[in-house]
């Protein structure tokens, strides 16, 4: 039933233009705990304007966040398909337990997406951004990108 339930689900209203807004900038390259088929619903609803560069789902890996071996396999990709060095990654995710526990363990940057107030307890974890929703951190790239072209 929870596996039927993805092909309805809908994104926030802001996600679909902050994720074709980034993708002019960044490699976007997907993480997701459900298997291909689930995703392609997901997928059909989110790109507008855009194509995420890479999918990878639980069901290609071979586990599920927030095991380290799926954020290994995603920076193995990015670099060996995109040029991406660990260091130029920031995983960006809602979940503090399932996205930013692993990326806090391997040594990534991170943002988090705390939506809903954000009200979240996993001790101990941290993140190197914090925005209210996806539209939000995609206005303040911009305007970071903006401010050093006029640098």
């Amino acid at each position: 039933a929870a596996r039927e339930s993805i092909r309805t689900w809908e994104p926030f209203p802001d996600t679909v233009d902050a994720l074709a807004r980034l993708s002019k900038h960044y490699v976007l390259i997907i993480l997701s705990n459900v298997d291909l088929e689930s995703f392609s619903y997901t997928r059909k609803i989110l790109e507008h304007g855009f194509t995420f560069h890479k999918i990878l789902t639980a069901q290609e890996i071979g586990s599920y966040k927030p095991d380290e071996r799926n954020f290994l396999y995603m920076l193995k990709t990015a670099k060996d398909e995109f040029g991406v060095e660990r260091e130029q990654v920031l995983v960006t995710a809602q979940s503090l337990m399932h996205d930013h526990v692993p990326a806090n363990k391997l040594g990534l940057s991170s943002a988090w997406i705390a939506r809903r107030g954000g009200h979240c307890e996993v001790e101990g974890v941290t993140y190197t951004f914090q925005f209210p929703s996806m539209g939000a951190m995609a206005d303040a790239l911009e305007a970071e990108s903006h401010n050093s072209d006029n640098s």
